[in-house]
């Protein structure tokens, strides 16, 4: 089962998923570069 993707405009996509073992997990995708958003990635 997963919810609906929702999205923060050019920063963040999501979405949780249950897998058959009733696990809940958060899928996402950066869509920005910002490095206030991501932090410092070096």
């Amino acid at each position: 089962m997963t919810t609906e993707i929702k999205t923060v405009p050019n920063v963040v996509s999501f979405f949780d998923l249950k897998d058959l073992d009733g696990n809940m997990m958060k899928w996402f995708e950066v869509l920005t570069k910002d490095p206030k958003v991501t932090g410092n990635r070096n």
